[in-house]
């Protein structure tokens, strides 16, 4: 079982908190994070994640944006996950 958090309201800090069974994964900046951190519930230990770097972030995605173009089977996969992700909030729209 998992439970994911996001704060996006403008007096927080974005950042999302995804929680398992094992422990839990804190993104600070998000969405435009450039490091996170594991915290592991059994042993109390934390592990930082850092990948890429936020000023970049428009280049990436300028840059998937053209892979996407170029590779229709990345194209699908966007097409698939975006029709998910508005499921997903129909859905809860729908409950709400």
């Amino acid at each position: 079982m998992a439970t994911i958090t996001l704060s996006m309201q403008a007096k927080q800090p974005k950042a999302i908190t995804i929680s398992g069974t094992k422990g839990y994964l804190r993104i600070p900046d998000f969405p435009r994070a450039d490091a996170a951190i594991w915290y592991h519930t059994d042993t109390g230990e934390s592990e930082a994640i850092a990948l890429g770097n936020s000023a970049d972030a428009l280049w990436y995605e300028i840059s998937d944006f053209e892979q996407a173009v170029q590779d229709p089977k990345i194209a699908l996969e966007f097409t698939n996950l975006t029709g998910m992700q508005f499921e997903t909030l129909s859905k809860i729209q729908q409950e709400w």
